[in-house]
């Protein structure tokens, strides 16, 4: 038998098919891309608007040290009540 040796013209059309081949892929990944980068766009848009209602790292600062202040005022009134019952318990009233 004898073997078919590829022509130029086979060569040609094989290489063709291999090139509408990728032109093919490329434009699926050109359509996946921008599905993507659209998806992440979206994503960073929602983050952004859910960013709008939180409070900044100054705001966070600020209410910190105003709890700190009230639970110290708390401290000192539990101090200075748990000294009246104990003034009122050895003295017989509270000395204030």
């Amino acid at each position: 038998m004898k073997s078919a040796k590829p022509t130029l013209e086979n060569k040609i059309d094989k290489l063709t098919k291999l090139v509408e081949t990728i032109a093919e892929d490329v434009v699926g990944i050109d359509a996946r891309m921008e599905k993507g980068f659209g998806a992440v766009a979206e994503d960073v848009a929602r983050i952004d608007a859910r960013m709008d209602g939180l409070a900044t790292k100054d705001q966070v600062y600020a209410l910190q040290t105003q709890v700190n202040s009230i639970e110290q005022q708390l401290r000192d009134t539990k101090t200075e009540v748990r000294l009246g019952k104990l003034e009122e318990k050895v003295f017989g009233s509270p000395r204030r």
